[in-house]
């Protein structure tokens, strides 16, 4: 570490401390823009990254405050932590018996990166108040660092690289400067804007046009465009056509319905498999459609070999003409979950994700049940599904990396949080309801 990133580690830090839940959430969010992987201590063959002090720093606050304690978890959270517990427990048998190659280190940082990041932000984010107080906060955030961006799309300099992990000179490609800012790669950075969009998105419709929601949602726009990657592009747009679905709120078990045929449709129109639509999408708003595909392919054509505990990522090699070391860069969420961790933990992976929608429409119904109409709180939360969707719809095409993982572990704690609210409040109500009539 140089003394810049410790100095900035310190404040973020005692922010995370003492400070209120809204601006502890958000200084976890700092050290994921202003913290390079570059930034870390190695000792005893682990990597210490300046995130995970704020992680470690972060459930301190929690357990000692007693947050965490007074969390009312669901069967998001339970599910959550099943999927870490059974993704760790297989590579661990797998690990003993036959893959003497993986990285214990790597998958233990696995399990703790994402228990901690989710029970953190699980915790703090404890309902919709403190949830938009974070937003705004956020912005004071983001907003300098989409200077940075733009700056940097422009001069192909980076301001970050001496913080190290990132290169002084950006990649130039179809001519433009891909800006990447604190992250390892533009992909990443552009990941980082086109997931947040829709929340501030949903905040301008549904709250009003404040200046501080225009402003997080034009730097959330500026940052996707800089990093000028087609996977974030693409999941821009996802977020953007999950909003405009919201006036068809009332049909989405059709909607659905309508989307699972038409795929059906689609395979057996189409001479290859319905995950080479990819390959055409791609054409469109740019990217590696073809090897996002045909990674596709592979995982499934290898099916027998990972589906019961995983199987070993040096078998991979051949998958896709990206390699690192001696595998295959698998740039897919899923297929990567279902590598490492076999079928079970894949389930889990996508039992979440529909845990998730599930408990954000019933939310949306309370509300709706409560005030006889559409309200901002519907919209908001719809926008917080739009965000989760970007998300999901994002990972068929990337595996996030270095600090990116936390803003995903967020999405899916303010899901679980907001959830958790509306249904503990619809409690109270019945309750207060049954005794007035008592």
């Amino acid at each position: 570490m140089n003394i810049i990133g410790i100095s900035i580690l310190i404040c973020l830090i005692l922010v995370i401390l003492t400070a209120s839940r809204e601006w502890a959430a958000a200084a976890m969010l700092a050290g994921v823009l202003y913290l390079t992987e570059g930034q870390q201590i190695y000792l005893a063959g682990f990597n210490f990254f300046a995130i995970r002090f704020l992680e470690v720093a972060g459930f301190a606050r929690i357990f000692f405050k007693g947050e965490l304690r007074r969390t009312r978890f669901n069967s998001i959270d339970k599910t959550f932590l099943l999927f870490q517990s059974v993704y760790l427990l297989v590579f661990l048998v797998r690990y003993l018996q036959t893959d003497s190659t993986g990285s214990l280190a790597f998958r233990a940082g696995f399990f703790c990166d994402g228990s901690l990041s989710y029970l953190i932000f699980r915790a703090l984010l404890a309902d919709l108040t403190i949830f938009r107080n974070f937003l705004r906060n956020c912005v004071f955030l983001i907003v300098p660092f989409t200077i940075f961006m733009v700056v940097e799309s422009a001069t192909g300099h980076n301001i970050f690289h001496f913080m190290g992990s990132v290169p002084a000179e950006s990649w130039y490609r179809n001519g433009h400067f891909r800006a990447q800012g604190s992250f390892r790669d533009p992909i990443m950075a552009g990941s980082f804007g086109a997931t947040l969009f829709p929340l501030f998105a949903a905040s301008v419709l549904a709250h009003g046009r404040r200046l501080w929601n225009i402003m997080g949602a034009a730097a959330c726009l500026t940052i996707t465009i800089t990093a000028h990657s087609g996977g974030p592009l693409f999941a821009f747009l996802a977020g953007i056509g999950a909003l405009y679905f919201w006036r068809f709120r009332e049909y989405m078990k059709l909607v659905r319905w309508g989307m699972f045929f038409s795929v059906v449709l689609l395979q057996l129109m189409m001479k290859a498999p319905v995950w080479f639509i990819i390959d055409r999408v791609s054409g469109i708003v740019g990217g590696h459609g073809w090897d996002r595909a045909n990674l596709i392919n592979q995982f499934a054509k290898h099916f027998n070999e990972w589906w019961l505990i995983g199987m070993s990522s040096v078998k991979t090699v051949g998958w896709a003409a990206t390699q690192i070391g001696n595998s295959t860069d698998v740039v897919n969420t899923y297929a990567a979950v279902g590598i490492g961790g076999g079928l079970i933990s894949l389930v889990l992976f996508i039992l979440i994700i529909l845990k998730c929608f599930q408990a954000l429409g019933n939310s949306i119904r309370s509300i709706h049940t409560e005030n006889g109409a559409s309200s901002g709180d519907q919209f908001f939360l719809w926008g917080i599904g739009c965000s989760l969707f970007s998300h999901i719809t994002n990972i068929v095409g990337v595996t996030y990396f270095d600090q990116m993982y936390v803003v995903w572990y967020m999405t899916l704690a303010a899901v679980a949080s907001l959830a958790v609210e509306r249904a503990y409040e619809s409690m109270l109500r019945q309750t207060d309801e049954f005794s007035v009539q008592l």
